[in-house]
């Protein structure tokens, strides 16, 4: 799992698939000294969604045809990364 915690992008992994509610996970900080950090969704219209899915229809159960993440840096200023998805028509 990804969090955005403090300022900070942390991964969070537990030791075993099968987990239980006593399993400790382990953090660890991937990037940190961050002012903003948002996701956004591209549908295969290329539309940028806030959210996704965007309704409740079927066509949306699928995944998106890519993800946006912009990142805000304090130093660095703002960076955007986009993924693509496999799977799309």
């Amino acid at each position: 799992a990804y969090v955005y915690e403090g300022n900070a992008l942390v991964r969070i992994v537990w030791p075993v698939l099968d987990r239980t509610a006593t399993t400790v996970p382990t953090k660890r900080v991937l990037l940190d000294n961050i002012d903003g950090l948002r996701f956004h969704f591209i549908d295969k219209k290329h539309n940028i969604l806030d959210n996704w899915p965007a309704t409740s229809s079927q066509e949306n159960a699928k995944l998106p045809a890519a993800v946006k993440l912009d990142i805000t840096l304090k130093q660095q200023g703002q960076l955007m990364r986009y993924f693509m998805l496999p799977g799309q028509d």
